[in-house]
C-alpha cells in the first residue's frame, strides 16, 4: 500500500484479499475476481486462500479483527472499494498488448471522484482514485494506458460506415481472418490497399484496446463502446456501435480515439468530457 499525496490512498490486492475485504463490507466479489484461479479452487483449498489472504491484510492494518471474529475494514480502504464497487456509472477498457499480459481496467465514477481499478492478468489489483475529480481524468487515464501509435499523417482521417460483422469478426480472440470482409471494406468506400491494411492490423495486432460505458448493475449501455487496434504499419477506431447493424471505422490517432471516449462519457453520464 503507498500513498502519493495525503489522502490518496493506493490498493495492490491479490485476488484472494480483494474477495476479503469486498466479502466483509458486503459486496459480492464475483464481478471482480472472474477468471481467477479462486472460481476453480475447491472448498479446501479456498478456505486455505482466503485465510492466508486475511493474515495479510491485518499485517498490513487494512482490516482489524471483531470481537465475533468477523473483519472491520479499514474506513480509507473501505471507502476506496466502495466508491470502487458502487459506482453512479462506470467504464471499463480491455487493453492487450503484444508479449504482455492482458489488463482490464475498471472505472467508477462517483459523486466525489473517479476509481480507476486496474487487474493486470487475472490475479494483481490496483485501485487508486484518479487526480482529478472530474470524468475527463478517465481520457487522460486511456491514453496513457493504450494510445495508438502516432499517425504518419497529420490530415484528419476520413470516416467510412461499415457493417457490425467487420468489427465483430476482429474482437474476436483472437481475431481471425476472413477473405468475406475484404468486398464488405471496399464496398463501404474504402480503397483497397486501406482496406487490406485495416484487415491486416486487425488480425495480427500489436496491441488492441476496447473501451466500453457499463451500466451500474451490469451491461453496456448507451451506444456500445469504440476498439481500436495497430500493427507496425496503421492503426484503426471503431466507434458508434449502435447504427441500425453498422459502425463507424477511421484511422486511429490520439484526437479520433479522445473525441470517441468522450462521447461514450457524455452520452452515460449526461455530461460532457473534456
Amino acid at each position: 500500500m503507498t500513498t502519493s499525496a495525503p489522502g490518496a490512498l493506493h490498493l495492490k490486492l491479490s485476488a484472494a484479499e480483494l474477495c476479503v475485504l469486498l466479502t466483509a463490507i458486503s459486496v459480492d466479489p464475483q464481478p471482480f475476481i472472474d477468471g481467477s484461479d479462486l472460481i476453480s479452487l475447491n472448498r479446501t483449498h479456498l478456505f486455505q486462500r482466503l485465510s492466508a489472504a486475511r493474515e495479510g491484510l491485518l499485517l498490513r492494518k487494512l482490516a482489524k479483527v471483531q470481537p465475533d471474529d468477523s473483519l472491520a475494514v479499514a474506513d480509507p480502504t473501505r471507502d476506496l472499494l466502495l466508491k470502487s464497487a458502487q459506482p453512479k456509472a462506470g467504464f471499463q477498457l480491455f487493453h492487450a498488448r503484444a508479449g504482455a499480459i492482458p489488463q482490464r481496467i475498471l472505472f467508477s465514477v462517483t459523486n466525489t471522484g473517479t476509481v480507476m481499478h486496474r487487474i493486470k492478468g487475472i490475479v494483481e489489483h490496483l485501485i487508486q482514485p484518479l487526480p482529478l475529480a472530474d470524468p475527463s481524468a478517465i481520457v487522460e487515464a486511456v491514453l496513457k494506458l493504450s494510445a495508438p501509435p502516432a499517425p504518419a499523417s497529420r490530415a484528419t482521417p476520413k470516416t467510412y460506415s461499415v457493417p457490425h460483422q467487420v468489427m465483430a469478426a476482429l474482437a474476436g480472440t483472437p481475431p481471425k481472418p476472413n477473405p468475406e470482409l475484404l468486398p464488405l471494406l471496399t464496398g463501404a468506400g474504402l480503397s483497397a490497399t486501406d482496406a487490406e491494411a485495416l484487415l491486416s492490423a486487425g488480425t495480427q495486432p500489436t496491441q488492441q484496446t476496447v473501451f466500453t460505458a457499463i451500466a451500474a448493475r451490469g451491461g453496456q449501455i448507451g451506444s456500445g463502446g469504440a476498439m481500436w487496434f495497430a500493427d507496425a504499419k496503421s492503426a484503426w477506431l471503431f466507434s458508434d456501435f449502435n447504427q441500425g447493424g453498422q459502425v463507424t471505422v477511421q484511422r486511429a490517432t490520439n484526437a479520433a480515439v479522445r473525441e470517441a471516449i468522450n462521447a461514450l462519457i457524455t452520452e452515460a453520464l449526461g455530461s460532457p468530457g473534456r
